[in-house]
């Protein structure tokens, strides 16, 4: 029987990210993939712009219970809105973090005087000319330590989400203070960028404390996201994974 996989995307992110793991991973044969997109990112509708973390978890709630899967897995802010959605009830789903985002972002803070007009900003990024392709790629360089790493994926994914929904995610996840309080569900496993910059060890630390249960593994010389940095070890760190428990 199939093992099934909930695959959640990160902050300025789409589900089309993760068809190539998708399919690799299915094509171990046991692995029923889906690819979950949250609202007001890549081809889904914007639903909010206001408490888009707690709306997202209540929506992905509902998904982990009608799909009753055997495996999350989130990235960045994917991984923030499984947290929300898991804490507090016993899941039988077990949960991969790929750099979460938990208790704010404090690189991001000195920024926060400018936020209020994030959304023009995003807006015009949806600009399709190579002024803005340049300016995205800039802008990704807070994720992807490196500019041959970055690629065409990372600029249309940011040319499609909501300006409206993608500002209201930014500062929230900024100034995140949300932790989790009463984690009943399996041990969890981090996978962490060695060189991350958005994502502080010690507030790791403070999310491994607070789940009390945790496997963390390092993937050397990347930041914060692994399937564009170095797919192949994160596909083979996940094979690995996934195979000790099917």
């Amino acid at each position: 029987m199939n093992k099934k996989i909930l695959l959640v995307h990160g902050f300025m992110h789409s589900s089309a990210r993760y068809k190539r793991l998708k399919t690799d991973l299915e094509a171990m044969g046991d692995c029923e993939v889906t690819l979950y997109e949250l609202p007001g990112f890549g081809d889904t509708p914007a639903s909010s712009w206001r408490h888009v973390l707690e709306q997202d978890a209540d929506k992905i709630k509902g998904e982990l219970a009608a799909g009753d899967y055997d495996y999350a897995v989130g990235h960045s802010m994917g991984g923030n809105v499984l947290l929300r959605a898991m804490d507090g009830r016993r899941w039988r789903t077990r949960v991969i973090l790929l750099s979460p985002e938990y208790g704010g972002i404090p690189l991001l803070k000195p920024c926060t005087p400018f936020m209020p007009v994030l959304p023009l900003v995003f807006l015009l990024l949806k600009v399709p000319c190579a002024l803005t392709s340049f300016l995205i790629k800039t802008m990704a360089l807070f994720t992807v330590n490196r500019w041959t790493q970055i690629d065409e994926r990372i600029v249309a994914d940011a040319r499609k989400a909501s300006p409206m929904t993608a500002a209201g995610a930014m500062f929230e996840l900024t100034w995140d203070k949300w932790r989790v309080r009463n984690w009943k569900s399996k041990e969890v496993v981090l996978i962490l960028g060695e060189k991350d910059r958005i994502i502080r060890r010690e507030k790791m630390k403070k999310l491994q404390k607070d789940l009390g249960k945790c496997s963390v593994y390092y993937i050397e010389g990347i930041g914060h996201t692994a399937v564009s940095e170095d797919y192949d070890r994160l596909l083979k760190l996940l094979t690995r994974i996934l195979v000790r428990h099917i």
